[in-house]
């Protein structure tokens, strides 16, 4: 923009200025010349000690490092977020302390030799050439502080740092380190921040950790650590920050862990720990303790809640999960008074929810899922956005004070349990702009009555699971204003006043799951079916936000249990009492990944349109009155992977088609239909002039081919080696006579 170039311009008699930042404007005009290029404006800030050029859409060749080499006094560089390689001027700036060269799209060229240099960050560069790194530290550079190269994928396995001994922070997380961790490391007494999150490292923690006296920041989560921890750790008082998730440590964790009295962070979920750990010695000895996270090992969590020391709690993160709680009584918790993250699932918890759970004023999220714990609800604290209790054996009826509680929560998951009674109207807020709500899960609970009218208000709801209660009625017409993606009312004993489904659910434009199975739903399968918008195109990315439990029903009335991330998008009306034909526009449902029309009373012909749901992996139309051919577009849907059309009044021959005939090589899919014949039943199709002997079996039918195909082998062997000897033993009888008339030949001619 020319309005920047004139900005530089006007900087140049700032003569006495030390700091400009320049950050975030844009200098891609003023680079793109020489005459108007920015350095040369800069060039003249004799004074200057930091400089901000960072995401000025600085790049390719133009960047006018070599105009900066009046600025003498220049001693911090940021320069990150451009696309330019690194220049050599660089290393004329023999004041400059700190380069930043992170986010540089494209970042290539050599770092130059700056041996003052204290501070480095050229992370985020994915495409830089790590042999760079490789020559850079093949030189001292005694002054280096601070380096940062987190996202350079280096090739080298025992990469050494040992030229930079001064070192106090390193981060190198997402580096691909394989291996050993470099032993240099141990090395590095200054070193105080040590992140190297995110690699393939295999080596164990060796003991030689406790060389890093001043360490506060430790992370090497997500790599390969094998082994235990060692003792030798709690011997760095100073650590604050100490994540070693995601590895495959085993053995215990080390009493003397208490000893880190400044610990603030301690994580080492997800590895394979196990034995006892008294959890009132943490917190009571650790009082500086904010994060635990001890989460899917095997533990065992001793709580002895009469130790407690309450005014000394800090943690506001505390996580459990899969965690063998003995001891534990749930009222304690409500001492944590600076709780924002609580799961305890998983843990063998017995007894009630305590109703002081609600003065945790702090608390976003719960999670006490898969447990024993009985009761009623509690009332939630206000902040709380993410709730979680399923399977657990929680009763009794959700009051109006209950819904309102829970309609201020982000989402719930509340499945599994043993509430009954109606649900709250209050759960989605009328008063608009007032309902957060986005996920709903109360499935399988003994919930009765109606749903209410009142979810609609519940405007942002996008995931709603009422399945396998008692409900009854209608499904309300409010839905149509929410943005739901997921309905699932399946299970119950839901009808329409006419007993026919409600077509308000077909205006709902997001609609990607819709499963109303298994109630008493009759009348027609509604022909604006076909309308569905989100299932009129192929959908490249779907993922619900809210897990949840989908049954498909199948052969026999049986069902299986699939989740969300098999069932892209799915229609289930199984196991209801629809009649009539299927509607001819179920054709335009192109993006559908799921049909089932099962166990109903469907009849007529299988319209040919459903050829055109190119999308479709799994239909089940079986149990139904069908009759008439199976339309041959069916058998064109390559994406089919399950189909069941059993049990119906089909006939005529079963289409084939390489793909389609391998989806039920049994005939199972096809069982049931008396006037059908074809592969893969064993029941010739009048006229095919099969003979008796020959096989439907799709193993004889190989056979037979690989046999014709040696046939025909033999055969082009013997033709190929009769044209050999015909065409050579004429070329002898030529060679022969030109013998006779010339006095011979040598073997050479042949």
């Amino acid at each position: 923009m020319d309005t920047n170039v004139t900005f530089v311009k006007w900087v140049r008699g700032l003569v006495n200025l030390q700091v400009l930042g320049l950050g975030g404007i844009d200098l891609s005009d003023a680079t793109s010349s020489s005459k108007d290029n920015f350095g040369k404006h800069i060039s003249y800030l004799w004074n200057l000690t930091d400089l901000d050029i960072s995401d000025c859409n600085i790049a390719g060749p133009y960047f006018p490092i070599h105009e900066f080499h009046n600025l003498s006094h220049l001693s911090s560089l940021r320069m990150n977020g451009n696309n330019s390689s690194i220049p050599l001027q660089l290393a004329n700036l023999t004041s400059l302390s700190v380069l930043d060269m992170s986010s540089c799209l494209y970042l290539h060229g050599s770092i130059p030799y700056i041996p003052q240099l204290k501070e480095l960050d050229v992370s985020g560069n994915t495409n830089f050439d790590p042999g760079q790194l490789t020559k850079m530290f093949e030189l001292p550079w005694p002054n280096l502080e601070t380096l940062d190269i987190s996202g350079i994928q280096l090739t080298c396995r025992r990469c050494s740092i040992s030229n930079a001994p001064n070192l106090v922070s390193l981060s190198a997380s997402g580096c691909s380190i394989q291996g050993s961790l470099p032993s240099s490391i141990y090395n590095l007494s200054r070193l105080q921040h040590l992140n190297l999150f995110e690699n393939n490292i295999t080596d164990s923690i060796h003991s030689s950790i406790s060389n890093l006296k001043d360490l506060n920041f430790l992370d090497l989560s997500s790599n390969n650590f094998q082994g235990t921890i060692p003792k030798s750790i709690c011997e760095i008082s100073s650590l604050r920050f100490l994540r070693l998730s995601y590895n495959n440590i085993i053995g215990t964790i080390p009493s003397c862990i208490t000893n880190l009295r400044n610990l603030s962070v301690f994580d080492v979920s997800r590895n394979s720990i196990t034995g006892n750990v008294s959890f009132i010695s943490l917190i009571n000895e650790l009082n500086q303790l904010t994060f635990l996270d001890l989460s899917y090992n095997e533990l065992t969590v001793v709580i002895d809640q009469h130790h407690l020391y309450p005014s000394k709690f800090k943690l506001e993160h505390l996580n459990l999960r899969s965690c063998n709680i003995q001891g534990f009584i749930l009222s304690s918790i409500c001492n944590f008074t600076h709780l924002k993250y609580l799961e305890i699932s998983y843990a063998n918890l017995t007894g009630t929810i305590p109703s002081c759970i609600s003065k945790l004023q702090k608390l976003y999220r719960l999670d006490l899922s898969n447990n024993r714990l009985h009761g009623s609800l509690p009332l939630l604290p206000p902040g709380v956005d993410f709730l979680d209790l399923s399977y657990n054996k929680l009763g009794g009826e959700m009051s109006i004070e209950i819904g309102q509680s829970l309609s201020r929560v982000y989402g719930y998951n509340l499945q599994h349990n043993q509430l009954s009674g109606s649900i709250p109207s209050s759960l989605c807020s009328q008063k608009l702009g007032m309902s957060y709500t986005r996920q709903i899960n109360l499935s399988n609970n003994k919930l009765s009555g109606i749903i209410p009218t009142s979810t609609g208000s519940c405007r942002d709801l996008h995931y709603l699971n009422l399945a396998n209660n008692n409900l009854i009625g209608n499904v309300p017409n409010q839905l149509k204003h929410t943005n739901l993606e997921s309905l699932l009312l399946n299970g119950n004993n839901l009808d329409d006043s006419n007993g026919s489904i409600p077509e308000d659910i077909f205006h709902s434009p997001w609609l990607q799951i819709l499963d109303l199975s298994s109630n008493h739903f009759s009348g027609k399968v509604p022909s604006q079916l076909g309308y569905l918008k989100s299932f009129t195109s192929r959908i490249s990315i779907f993922q619900t936000i809210y897990n949840g439990d989908y049954q498909l029903a199948i052969k026999g009335g049986t069902t299986v249990q699939l989740d969300n991330s098999y069932l892209r998008t799915r229609i289930d009306l199984s196991c209801n009492i629809l009649g009539g034909n299927i509607p001819e526009d179920i054709g335009l449902l192109q993006g559908l990944g799921v049909l089932n029309l099962s166990h109903n009373h469907l009849s007529s012909n299988i319209p040919a349109s459903v050829g055109n749901m190119s999308s479709l992996e799994s239909l089940d139309l079986s149990s139904n009155r069908l009759s008439g051919r199976i339309p041959q577009s069916l058998a064109l849907i390559d994406s089919l992977g399950f189909l069941n059309l059993s049990h119906n009044n089909l006939s005529g021959k079963i289409p084939m088609n390489n793909h389609f005939d391998t989806l039920s090589l049994d005939g199972s899919a096809f069982a049931g239909n008396d006037l059908q014949c074809g592969f893969p039943l064993n029941k010739d199709c009048d006229g095919d002039n099969n003979i008796s002997t020959r096989s439907t079996n799709p193993s004889s039918k190989a056979s037979e081919n690989d046999r014709e195909d040696r046939i025909e082998t033999l055969l082009l062997y013997a033709i190929d080696a009769m044209g050999f000897s015909v065409g050579f033993w004429g070329l002898f009888f030529v060679l022969l006579i030109k013998k006779k008339r010339n006095g011979g030949f040598h073997i050479g001619e042949l």
